[in-house]
């Protein structure tokens, strides 16, 4: 039975044509992936399927209820209302909460919380629950596991596989990850510039080359960590963690999603205090110094960081030009043709065309916005930057090129990172050492070529053992 079929479907806003004549099915129990570039008109195209944006062109007919677990779980939650009362609005009654929750890796104790008291993966979990509550004929899941480590990932894959073998589920996956498309996929749609270059099956697709690890450059210490924690009531978000992070030294930090790996990021760029510990950022104690007055400290400028959800951070008022220039403005005090000559040159560095200039936010892809905070975070020429999931939104070449422009930052400028992030081959392409982190604590640390071929801790062998066929990690 035929879900959905989409025959030559067109979407434009204004001049910009996001979609243009693209054409495929969707069976019942099948999974097809939609794979392409950042902007290609993945996202749109679902929207489309759901009714949220009108097309000018092509049909849309099928079968059965369609849900969609949006990308960007976090704007998507009501921030109002608790986890637990929107799954019960969904529902029709608070009985099974639980049980969804569950389902999806949360504990049922989660229902109380709201959106902003969870990570970015819980987001992403709850927004999975909520969509399968209604029992759809056909699930849309746009990158559903950007923000969900290896094995949290490989659980719901595993979930939505099950359902839709038991309920005749049709799904389409919408991934930046050809590993995981190839692994989990049908069949896979591939889209360019907003159309329908081919379908293939997944034996057809190339693996993804592994580019060779970068080597740390040695330096003095520059961020030495004594006794972090945080806790909220019984909440031991971060506990008792000690950490070293040297001159142009790129610093891998992994594990599950709610582990505290963005708790510690934001105690690090002082955005939260910590309730115990000690930061001792070039020589000075950054902790003794309240988050409230953080911005207008002297070393403000050399600490910068990269937050994991691109698009909240960015001023929805402010073009991408005008957010790139504002702590250029504040903290270098530039201004007039300097200005404008740095903000191009940041631009050309991440890779955004000069175009996008003058684009607000919302109408930038999740993969444009991402780029756009790391054009931030370079503008003052940091030291040191704390890199939150940098390239979870990023298609696979977008990713390598991104990942290429930090390593020759850190060689060229010697600016050093703390990369936090799930993709396990992200961190060995870029990182000398890694940590591993579970329950707030670090459980294992060491270089990475050692850990990863090697682990000590069960923790560590679980998130290398869940990595997708075809993405496996190479010393």
């Amino acid at each position: 039975m035929t879900l959905a079929e989409v025959s030559g479907l067109g979407v434009s806003f204004g001049r910009i044509r996001a979609v243009d004549d693209v054409s495929f099915t969707v069976a019942a129990g099948e999974m097809l992936g939609l794979v392409g570039a950042s902007g290609s008109g993945k996202s749109v195209t679902a929207l489309a399927l759901m009714g949220l944006v009108k097309p000018d062109r092509g049909t849309i007919t099928g079968q059965g209820r369609r849900a969609i677990v949006f990308q960007n779980a976090r704007r998507a939650l009501n921030p109002t209302r608790t986890i637990g009362r929107q799954l019960a609005d969904v529902l029709g009654s608070p009985v099974r909460v639980g049980d969804m929750l569950r389902r999806v890796g949360l504990s049922p104790d989660r229902a109380d919380a709201y959106p902003f008291e969870l990570s970015g993966g819980m987001c992403q979990r709850v927004m999975i629950a909520l969509a399968l509550a209604t029992d759809p004929a056909l699930l849309i899941a746009d990158e559903p596991t950007t923000g969900l480590d290896t094995t949290v990932q490989a659980t719901i894959l595993d979930l939505i596989a099950d359902l839709a073998r038991e309920r005749g589920m049709g799904t389409i996956l919408i991934t930046h990850d050809l590993a995981l498309a190839a692994q989990r996929c049908d069949r896979i749609a591939l889209l360019e510039g907003g159309r329908l270059v081919r379908i293939v099956l997944p034996g057809d697709l190339p693996p993804r080359p592994v580019a060779s690890p970068q080597a740390a450059a040695p330096g003095s210490t520059l961020l030495r960590v004594d006794g972090l924690a945080k806790h909220y009531g019984k909440l031991r978000a971060v506990d008792g963690v000690d950490l070293v992070v040297r001159e142009g030294e790129a610093l891998g930090l992994v594990g599950e999603s709610g582990c505290g790996k963005s708790t510690l990021a934001a105690m690090l760029a002082r955005l939260i205090d910590p309730t115990a510990g000690r930061i001792e950022f070039a020589g000075e104690d950054i902790a003794a110094v309240p988050a409230r007055r953080a911005a207008a400290a002297a070393w403000r400028g050399r600490l910068q960081m990269v937050v994991q959800d691109a698009g909240d951070s960015l001023d929805p008022r402010l073009t991408a030009a005008e957010a790139v220039a504002a702590p250029l403005r504040r903290l270098c005090r530039l201004s007039g043709a300097a200005l404008h000559a740095r903000v191009a040159e940041l631009f050309d560095r991440v890779h955004l065309p000069r175009a996008l200039h003058d684009r607000l936010p919302y109408q930038l892809s999740g993969g444009q916005q991402a780029r756009v905070g790391i054009a931030r975070a370079l503008a003052p020429g940091p030291g040191f930057v704390i890199l939150d999931e940098p390239t979870a939104a990023l298609d696979a070449a977008l990713q390598d090129a991104i990942m290429r422009l930090l390593d020759d930052l850190r060689r060229d400028l010697g600016v050093a990172y703390l990369l936090i992030s799930h993709d396990l081959d992200v961190i060995r392409q870029l990182c000398g050492r890694v940590m591993v982190m579970q329950a707030g604590r670090i459980v294992e640390a060491g270089p990475v070529a050692e850990v990863f071929a090697r682990p000590a801790h069960p923790h560590t062998a679980g998130l290398i053992a869940a990595i997708p066929q075809g993405r496996a990690l190479r010393p």
